[in-house]
């Protein structure tokens, strides 16, 4: 049958055949459903206006980490001429 889950909807693969217009209605309209054979999920169909949360650019982390006093690169070079590196 149907049930309402907190991610969405889920149906078995019998309602889901039988209500297919249903269910892409409803993930049209934001939800996600579930389809489940014999109780275990085998699909989930969400919006595709949804897309994946990205990781902020390398450029971005870069420019926001805060680097005090000299640059790596010559902090290494010192650390190794003390051998402690």
């Amino acid at each position: 049958g149907v049930h309402r889950v907190e991610a969405g909807v889920e149906m078995n693969i019998r309602e889901f055949r039988a209500r297919l217009s249903d269910a892409l209605g409803a993930v049209a309209a934001g939800e996600e459903v579930v389809v489940t054979r014999r109780g275990t999920a085998v699909a989930r169909l969400v919006p595709a206006a949804q897309k994946p949360k990205r990781l902020p650019s390398f450029a971005a982390l870069r420019s926001s980490v805060g680097w005090r006093g000299d640059s790596a690169v010559n902090e290494l070079v010192r650390m190794r001429r003390e051998d402690r590196f």
